[in-house]
């Protein structure tokens, strides 16, 4: 079923009537099925399938065996020194070697990454996907010390930011205006984003992810990373009470902690605890200690976009 404005309307939201020019030119992008088609079923069914650790091998490599390329990225990725002492030859080797929640990852990465590489941007492209590489890397490791791993985390840290992708390939010169009003005001791009357009990138990306049938507890966290405080979060139907918003949010802070710049957008001026994310998710019992090494993290994510760029 194609995605209509009035589906995506709710999320899109403009702060003066002034600016519903730019509303309404993200609805045409977004609502036109060839600019960003969905997931495969075949990636959609692997991320789903590769939650269970007990899932059988044989149905991991009958599933993807029927994406060639989604194969080929796996092994090619399998025989890596990150996990292989040489070539792997086929699927089967590819995923005895790599283990579900690699897979998952691999299966993510390559979903998300695949659904941008047609535009044309003058952003660090690179920097652009290691800052999305990082930050759901470290989502994941956050979630996961509170509830059961399923994938969500890895998948919403990707995204959190694609909506500036979609503002810098279709609205260029405000996107200009949005970098050069950031750095001059040392706001961030999410305030400049609102300023310039009224609206900004965390209300695209949870329309793209509305677009792409992303599960609703990843677009909710994309929509609401940069403010997870947001009393709407409480009367969201289905929601999760901000926990995968403030998951996000952390995990970004601690990506520009680690590098700063990388991203090139949010702006730290607090240690972590002082930070409302952390403070967030200290209201949720945890399930696992939680031991962080963003340098270890930024290596793997750097070893990660090598690799799915091969």
């Amino acid at each position: 079923m194609q995605t209509t404005s009035t589906d995506l309307l709710p999320y899109l939201e403009v702060n003066h009537h002034s600016k519903r020019w730019a509303r309404d030119r993200v609805l045409e992008v977004l609502c036109s099925s060839r600019s960003f088609p969905s997931f495969s079923t075949v990636v959609l069914k692997l991320v789903h399938l590769a939650q269970d650790d007990d899932v059988a091998m044989d149905d991991l490599v009958a599933l993807i065996s029927k994406e060639p390329g989604l194969a080929a990225n796996c092994i090619r990725v399998a025989s890596t020194s990150r996990f292989s002492q040489g070539p792997v030859s086929s699927v089967a080797d590819a995923v005895m070697r790599l283990g579900t929640q690699e897979i998952r990852r691999i299966a993510s990465s390559l979903g998300v990454m695949s659904r941008f590489n047609h535009l044309r941007v003058s952003v660090d492209w690179e920097r652009f996907w290691l800052h999305s590489l990082l930050v759901a890397r470290l989502s994941e490791q956050i979630a996961s010390a509170f509830r059961q791993s399923n994938g969500m985390g890895y998948m919403a840290g990707l995204l959190h930011d694609s909506g500036k992708l979609v503002i810098e390939h279709h609205l260029p010169r405000e996107f200009e205006t949005v970098m050069e009003r950031a750095w001059s005001r040392k706001c961030g791009h999410f305030t400049a984003e609102r300023d310039v357009l009224g609206l900004d990138h965390t209300q695209i990306g949870a329309a793209l992810c509305h677009c792409l049938r992303i599960h609703h507890h990843v677009r909710t966290a994309v929509w609401f990373h940069h403010s997870p405080t947001d009393p709407r979060l409480s009367t969201m139907l289905g929601g999760d009470q901000g926990f995968l918003g403030a998951v996000v949010g952390f995990a970004d802070a601690l990506a520009h902690m680690a590098s700063e710049g990388i991203g090139g957008e949010r702006v730290i001026t607090t240690a972590y605890y002082d930070l409302p994310e952390w403070k967030i998710l200290q209201g949720f019992d945890p399930i696992n200690g939680l031991e962080l090494d963003t340098e270890r993290d930024l290596a793997e994510a750097e070893a990660d976009l090598k690799a799915f760029a091969n």
